[in-house]
Parts: C-alpha cells; sequence; structure tokens
C-alpha cells in the first residue's frame, strides 16, 4: 500500500510584486477617493471643507497601511497547499488553477531568492517545473542554507513554506 502524500500548507511572499501593487492599489483607491471628496467638500462648504480632506488623506493612508501590515504580520493565511505523492505532485493555490504533474517528469532546482527590502536575506528555494510553468517555493527563515553552492532562482517565489516544514519537502523532492 503506498503512503499518503504529503501536504505542505503554503503562504503568500510578502516580498513579492503582487504585495507591493496591492498596497499601492489601494493607498491609490484612497487618494482617489480623498480626491472626491476634497472636490466636493470644497464646492459645498469651501476651505474648511478642503482641509478636512487634507486632513483625512494622511489618516486614511495610514489606515491602511497599518491594516495591510496586520496582515502580513499575521501571514495572511494560507495561499495554497503543495501535495507530494508517490507518482505526482500537485500545487492548489487557493485561488488559480491546480497545477499538477508526474513525479517522473517533474523538474526541481535548487536555488537562492534574494528578498529586499531594508536588508537583503538569502532564502533557499526549489524552483518547480509543471510543464510550461515554472513555481518557486521558498522558507521563510534566512538561516536556514542550502549544504551546497546554488544560483539565484530565476522566478520570483509566489509562496512561503514554514521552516518546520522545509526538511520534510526537501526529502521528498529528493534534496
Amino acid at each position: 500500500m503506498a503512503p499518503p502524500p504529503l501536504v505542505f500548507k503554503l503562504t503568500a511572499n510578502p516580498f513579492a510584486a503582487s504585495h507591493a501593487f496591492r498596497i499601492i492599489g489601494s493607498l491609490f483607491a484612497v487618494w482617489l477617493v480623498a480626491a472626491g471628496a476634497a472636490w466636493l467638500l470644497s464646492r459645498s462648504w469651501g476651505d474648511s471643507g478642503l482641509l478636512l480632506a487634507v486632513i483625512g488623506l494622511p489618516l486614511a493612508s495610514l489606515a491602511v497601511l497599518l491594516r495591510e501590515s496586520r496582515r502580513q504580520a499575521r501571514g495572511g493565511g494560507v495561499a495554497g497547499e503543495l501535495v507530494v505523492g508517490e507518482g505526482r505532485i500537485e500545487l492548489k493555490p487557493a485561488r488559480g488553477i491546480p497545477l499538477q504533474v508526474e513525479r517522473r517528469v517533474l523538474t526541481a532546482r535548487p536555488c537562492i531568492y534574494f528578498a529586499g527590502g531594508r536588508t537583503v536575506m538569502r532564502l533557499p528555494c526549489i524552483e518547480l517545473a509543471f510543464h510550461q510553468e515554472r513555481v518557486a517555493l521558498a522558507t521563510a527563515d534566512p538561516s536556514v542554507t542550502w549544504p551546497f553552492e546554488t544560483e539565484r532562482c530565476s522566478v520570483t517565489p509566489a509562496y512561503l513554506i514554514a521552516p518546520q516544514a522545509w526538511p520534510a519537502l526537501r526529502k521528498a523532492l529528493g534534496y
């Protein structure tokens, strides 16, 4: 009897461009609403209405940034699962189309992802090729390293895996 498949919970990568675009989009929406409110208030209340809108814009922007930082601090929830079975591997994103490939045709490559910000972190990654689609998974712990020299990832990791699950994933994929 075949062993049950291993299921790894994945979270969204907060260093990915999609995260930055979500924050920028939220701020743009706040600024757009504030500009509309400023125009309406200035037309009906004059300068005092414009002053209210000018005071409200930074407060609303801070509220959006606080919401995003809290969302990032709690991990943003599960963004998907990676199921590693005896004969196949399947990536099941929370939103989107699942990707699956037979294990014998899967291409897995160890690599390093340089996460930017105030400091640069070297996060170990595994880049998986599901036929034409490439997906990289990284662990969120920069103290975990590959025991050998690796190249940079060719794609930004869409998902992070818990540092506790990293050794099991490496073993399941043959690293």
